[in-house]
């Protein structure tokens, strides 16, 4: 029996309850939201297909479902203290998400920075200001004069406990460019693994997190030796992926029948707790997130789209969070 395409509110107050927080810790949480485009047409990105006339015939009641589910899901999750968001297409859309949902209510504000990105996709961060009050963000730059891809969003700030977090928000390169994508992303990998190093000597007392779609599944050979996370799940510059603690057939994406861990989250904790157990890593995945999947007889995300078949539904990816105690 297919999903019902519409989040009733009884569904996302049970996923509250299963995922609520405690006023000792922070959740923090990621989630790529697939193509959080507006309707208009931006003359120096691919955003065609996501306007009224594009093939995608995306008008503004589907821009609005689209936001509201986004918000539902911010619910559902437990409304984390800091989000990071992937592939929102600008300004305007996140501040559709915290001005026009009830987010508004919650005290949830955004850092967001346009990348160079050729399809005019960022990442972006969404905060509680009751619980996180950043003090320095900018956009790193990682692209190349003939490579133009996603900045990194690069986040510190103070928790209302007043403890130190370090976020880095990424979108790695896509397969699609074969091996020339490879590269970039073992290139990005490298400065990526530089930024959490300079953070780590320059704030010791902060709690680093570096969370995104990193286009690469968690037991990929090029990814566990970019990162240095092969034999250890730990690497020189002291950062732990939390993926490993999940088991093997758990994952954020699925294609063809197949989970796999796309999105993922790693962690450095401060230095004075560095043996000190480290946080626990879920994936978020309520019943209103999925639909089955006939061919490969599994369940899959709801997207927005298959294909041109529009659906109404969240994301081609589950959102990832912890709880920082």
């Amino acid at each position: 029996m297919r999903m019902t395409l519409k989040l009733t509110v009884a569904a996302v107050f049970l996923a509250f309850l299963a995922g609520g927080t405690s006023a000792e810790c922070q959740r923090i949480a990621f989630w790529n939201v697939e193509n959080y485009f507006d309707t208009r047409n931006d003359s120096i990105a691919d955003d065609d297909a996501y306007t009224p006339t594009g093939e995608n015939h995306w008008t503004q009641n589907r821009f609005k479902r689209k936001r509201d589910n986004i918000y539902k899901v911010v619910l559902g999750l437990g409304q984390p203290a800091i989000m990071g968001l992937a592939e929102v297409e600008n300004d305007y859309v996140m501040a559709e998400l915290v001005n026009g949902t009830p987010l508004r209510k919650k005290g949830y504000r955004y850092i967001h920075y346009d990348s160079p990105d050729h399809r005019g996709i960022d990442c972006a961060l969404l905060y509680r200001h009751d619980l996180f009050s950043p003090v320095y963000s900018r956009a790193v730059n990682v692209s190349e004069s003939n490579y133009e891809t996603r900045d990194l969003l690069l986040v510190l700030g103070v928790s209302s406990q007043g403890d130190s977090i370090a976020v880095i928000v990424c979108h790695l390169p896509s397969k699609r460019g074969g091996a020339t994508a490879e590269r970039h992303r073992s290139r990005i990998a490298g400065i990526l693994r530089e930024c959490t190093d300079t953070l780590g000597r320059n704030h010791p007392g902060a709690a680093i997190v570096v969370m995104g779609d990193f286009n690469a599944d968690r037991y990929e050979t090029p990814f566990m030796q970019d990162f240095a996370f092969e034999p250890q799940h730990s690497n020189p510059e002291g950062l732990y992926n939390l993926m490993y603690t999940l088991p093997n057939d758990e994952g954020t994406h699925n294609y063809g029948g197949r989970w796999s861990c796309l999105d993922q989250i790693f962690y450095r904790p401060p230095q004075e707790a560095k043996n000190g157990d480290l946080p626990k890593v879920r994936i978020f995945k309520p019943e209103f997130l999925l639909e089955k999947d006939k061919n490969n007889l599994t369940v899959r995300p709801l997207r927005t789209y298959r294909g041109q078949l529009y659906l109404g539904g969240f994301s081609d990816h589950l959102p990832i969070y912890f709880d920082l105690h």
